[in-house]
């Protein structure tokens, strides 16, 4: 009907279309998402395992090589907790003799008690944990600078973050190096198994034909 207003406009036509996909489009996707690498997988479980034991204290936290790769990660931990007690102006002196008590490593507390003893007959604390190996000499200097600007709950937070990473980067050269050992001594348990198996199995054959 015509109303004087002109013509009434005509709506678009919707079209509807049909997206066709093959059965390899289907398959081919989930293919790339459930790719198993065993080699992760076992890395993985080699280093939950030993992580776990090592968390509940079935592993020996004292040997000598264990030692060596946990020094940055055991100097990390007491420099945060001197951080946190810079937050709440507390004396090192008092977290230090603190530390030595309770913490899970007997060689770190002996090194904290040696620590406090030094404290206590006047030495610089950054000084004394530098002395008995619990910071490096490079953390020491760090943190005898920012003491005296003011700075020292951040700079020690500061470098217990950095002895964190480069106790991580150590630890995956070591899980790295590891790693390939491990399979090579599994690999060689399960040789001698098939070996051990299969050798009489051979000579019986042999002996009914």
């Amino acid at each position: 009907k015509d109303d004087g207003a002109g013509p009434t406009p005509k709506r678009p036509k919707h079209k509807t279309g049909f997206v066709v996909l093959s059965p390899e489009g289907l398959h081919r996707a989930p293919q790339k998402n459930n790719q198993f690498h065993p080699r992760i997988v076992l890395k993985n479980l080699f280093f939950f395992l030993v992580g776990g034991l090592y968390y509940v204290g079935w592993l020996p936290r004292d040997f000598p090589v264990a030692n060596w790769l946990t020094r940055r990660y055991d100097g990390a931990l007491v420099m945060r907790t001197l951080g946190l007690a810079a937050q709440e102006q507390r004396p090192f002196s008092n977290v230090i003799a603190i530390l030595a008590r309770l913490y899970p490593k007997r060689s770190v507390r002996a090194s904290l008690d040696e620590a406090g003893r030094r404290i206590n007959r006047g030495e610089p604390w950054s000084e004394s944990l530098q002395r008995t190996g619990i910071i490096r000499e490079a953390d020491g200097t760090v943190l005898e600078a920012a003491e005296r600007t003011g700075n020292i709950a951040w700079a020690l937070e500061e470098m217990a973050d950095s002895g964190m990473r480069r106790w991580i980067f150590r630890l995956r050269i070591v899980l790295n190096v590891l790693f390939p050992i491990l399979v090579l001594v599994l690999g060689l348990i399960v040789a001698f198994l098939v070996i051990g198996l299969f050798v009489p199995l051979t000579s019986l054959i042999e002996g009914l034909s």
